[in-house]
């Protein structure tokens, strides 16, 4: 597939999501005005992914567009549910904004927008055919080096009942300060895991927050990864000697490289569209 104006792509990809992130500072909730401009920025974010996939296609821009910018709102709901402040909001979150993410990759490819439906859970991805009655697992190769990572750090602790109720693989550091690119954090998130450097009986409120903002995190990673890394993906592995092979039952998000560059060239924390994003829905 060729992938025309790469320029947009790059806006659109600056716009939301991003793979990598942390928190550092709240802010108290702008208001209505805020969640408006939040709610429309994934909804033009899914309808232009969309329209300019099936447009690369050879299809509707319009039509892509229009489905697409659909699924963009279903999106921001799941992002809405999943800073919930009760047992099981980041999973049921990370679910609702990823079948909004499936209606995007469907509009796209220019199939019915349910043809597809992908539901997240840790570093796996499980693929349902509705209409075929058929699923089918497949394993984030990124997803899942970071919890083996994690895994392997003795200054993290894996924590079952939070990773249960996040949809993802959640650790702690309570006795570790952590640190991203040379500043301190309260929390990081990178696809499928969420690290807390923060006790939650140290400050309770401040670490359902940064819980929170995390697994926002979390959900934007799932949205960029079927606005832009998974045509990447296929593109690339339709090029690779048993490419269509690995894809089967592999995702390699290469995207989730790339946004993070794009972290440390903005250097301001705060001035991270996906972090103003992330700052404005957490917050109670």
């Amino acid at each position: 597939m060729r992938i025309s104006s790469p320029l947009v792509w790059a806006l659109a990809a600056l716009a939301l999501a991003a793979p990598a992130a942390a928190q550092q500072n709240a802010s108290p909730r702008p208001g209505w005005a805020a969640d408006f401009t939040v709610l429309s920025a994934n909804v033009l974010f899914g309808g232009l992914s969309a329209g300019m996939v099936q447009r690369a296609r050879g299809g509707s821009f319009r039509d892509g567009f229009a489905r697409g910018a659909a699924g963009g709102a279903g999106v921001y709901a799941g992002k809405r549910i999943a800073v919930g402040r009760w047992p099981g909001a980041g999973l049921l979150g990370r679910e609702v904004a990823s079948v909004g993410s499936s209606v995007v990759w469907n509009a796209g490819q220019g199939r019915p927008s349910f043809e597809e439906v992908a539901l997240p859970v840790g570093p796996v991805r499980l693929y349902v055919r509705p209409a075929e009655r058929r699923v089918r697992a497949r394993v984030d190769a990124v997803s899942l080096a970071a919890t083996v990572y994690a895994v392997a750090r003795p200054e993290l602790e894996w924590d079952a009942g939070r990773s249960l109720s996040a949809g993802a693989a959640v650790f702690t550091a309570p006795r570790h300060a952590m640190y991203l690119v040379g500043n301190r954090v309260s929390g990081l998130a990178y696809p499928g895991n969420v690290y807390l450097g923060t006790a939650p009986h140290q400050d309770p409120a401040w670490f359902a927050e940064s819980f929170a903002h995390e697994r926002v995190h979390n959900v934007q990673a799932d949205q960029i990864f079927f606005a832009l890394g998974r045509p990447l993906q296929e593109a690339l592995l339709r090029g690779l000697p048993g490419g269509r092979a690995l894809g089967r039952w592999v995702d390699l998000d290469l995207s989730v490289f790339a946004i993070a560059g794009l972290a440390l060239a903005i250097e301001e924390h705060d001035d991270r569209p996906w972090e103003m994003e992330a700052i404005e829905l957490a917050a109670p």
